[in-house]
């Protein structure tokens, strides 16, 4: 019983210290450095944590510009600028996204800057419905070893 009930603590304690460092991350925790693109080239970021930003486009020609996420390898937008451009974006997770351009003759200066971060809203309900449930039985527990 006790191996349990220790098990159970490590769990809730965990669960806390993943949250408290959830809660902790901020806009000015996370810098993307500025892509230069061009041609054939792609440009790439990684972001730590899923994130809502402004992506700044300017570039020579009317273009098209793609992101795509590279480890699912799918799209997930695409951009018609105009010379240049303000765009919100969300990166859905954590990972790495490239740019490209649709045109050989262009070139591109993008420069992202975070609004909002965080973590997807699945990883907080798992927290939370796990935590909860580890600590439902734990109470549990303590309150049957006190009868």
């Amino acid at each position: 019983m006790r191996t349990l009930k220790f098990f159970l603590s490590s769990v809730l304690i965990l669960i806390f210290v993943s949250l408290l460092f959830q809660v902790r991350f901020s806009t000015d925790d996370l810098v993307y450095h500025s892509i230069g693109i061009g041609g054939s080239e792609y440009g790439g970021v990684y972001s730590p944590s899923a994130a809502s930003v402004e992506v700044s486009l300017s570039c020579s020609n009317k273009t098209q510009v793609f992101v795509r996420d590279v480890e699912e390898n799918i799209p997930i937008y695409t951009i018609t600028v105009y010379g240049s451009d303000l765009v919100p974006m969300i990166f859905p997770h954590p990972g790495h996204y490239e740019f490209s351009l649709n045109s050989t003759e262009t070139h591109c200066s993008i420069i992202i800057k975070p609004i909002e971060v965080g973590f997807p809203t699945e990883n907080w309900n798992a927290h939370f419905i796990l935590g909860s449930l580890t600590a439902l039985s734990l109470a549990f527990l303590i309150w049957r070893d006190g009868r």
